[in-house]
């Protein structure tokens, strides 16, 4: 089973039971997300944060039978992107917007307008 892959490869994180953290590159991200969509899982949320060195980091959160699985992807440059994970999970698109506003980083291929109102 693919899927089984990626919750291996993953750490467990304490004081959250059936949740497994995963440090991912831009193209496992992408991976893991289709994995979890072929097994019948859910995105469940997607967030910017502040990483190591003033680095951004991607973080989104997946459910499936096995638990959730917390990627975390991190982003280097003046400009940072990393894939879009909308084509695979509609739901993203919201979540991906909302990011770009608060933190500047972009997804590839996302829609490129603000989601959130700023006055």
């Amino acid at each position: 089973m693919p899927l089984r892959r990626w919750y291996e490869a993953a750490s467990t994180i304490p004081g959250a039971p059936g949740v497994h953290g995963l440090a991912v590159t831009a193209k496992s991200w992408r991976e893991a997300a289709l994995d979890v969509a072929a097994a019948g899982g859910r995105l469940v949320a997607m967030w910017a944060a502040e990483g190591g060195s003033d680095c951004p980091t991607m973080h989104a959160a997946l459910a499936a039978e096995p638990g959730v699985l917390v990627m975390h992807l991190a982003l280097g440059g003046s400009h940072p992107r990393y894939p879009g994970l909308e084509e695979i999970f509609p739901a993203a698109a919201r979540m991906q917007r909302a990011a770009a506003d608060m933190s500047g980083v972009l997804a590839l291929g996302g829609d490129p307008r603000p989601w959130l109102r700023h006055a």
